[in-house]
């Protein structure tokens, strides 16, 4: 399958698609539990890749009380995340060749995540990335996840276009089924901590790249 050329829009995902975080977040989110002598249940290693980082927190905090309250998992989680995002974590092979590529020629690029803001925007300064973006959408501006396309929507609205226009760049299957199924074109990504889905991705999107180096100069 291919997409219609020329998309008005370039919708990235951020983490796990322009940004090699998922084994960091991952690790986040479990290390808590190790370090107590607990074992992650199996609704928690199921749900984990599709809930914000705040609700992840939330179900911790209510099914594990030793670990404290869901403000304070999310604070320290923030603490680790931004010293993480500024300083260690690598944007994955071809990401910043592909942006650079997108913006000389004029494209425009948006970035859709559950991650929060002022974190991914600490990963954003870095190299300069943030001035090839032309707007950011987060969960918390939308109020829900990537189980529905307001975050994908609220791009649209912003730049008045149809959801047909846009290609969203997506590591996640559940993620690219939803902005899929709202309209969008999807091109999935592979992704180590999204094996376990690479052949539904691969299913429903319109172009799946082992790389976002695949990508350039082909958008």
């Amino acid at each position: 399958m291919t997409i219609h050329p020329n998309p008005s829009v370039i919708i990235f995902d951020f983490d796990g698609t322009l940004l090699d975080s998922m084994p960091f977040w991952d690790d986040l989110a479990l290390s808590a539990l190790v370090q107590h002598g607990l074992e992650p249940d199996e609704d928690l290693l199921r749900r984990l890749p599709e809930m914000t980082m705040r609700e992840v927190a939330e179900y911790q905090a209510f099914h594990y009380p030793v670990l404290g309250t869901a403000d304070d998992i999310f604070a320290d989680w923030k603490r680790q995340a931004r010293e993480a995002f500024q300083n260690k974590l690598p944007y994955k092979p071809g990401a910043l060749e592909l942006l650079d590529d997108l913006s000389r020629r004029g494209k425009k690029i948006a970035i859709a995540t559950m991650s929060e803001r002022a974190i991914v925007e600490l990963a954003l300064q870095r190299q300069g990335i943030g001035s090839k973006i032309e707007t950011l959408v987060t969960s918390e501006d939308v109020g829900v996840g990537k189980h529905e396309p307001a975050i994908w929507l609220e791009i649209t609205r912003q730049f008045g276009v149809a959801p047909a226009d846009c290609v969203v760049v997506e590591d996640a299957y559940f993620a690219a089924r939803t902005a899929k199924t709202a309209g969008f074109q999807v091109i999935g990504v592979a992704d180590g901590a999204n094996a376990l889905y690479a052949t539904h991705l691969k299913d429903i999107a319109d172009l799946y790249v082992g790389s976002l180096e695949d990508l350039i100069g082909k958008l």
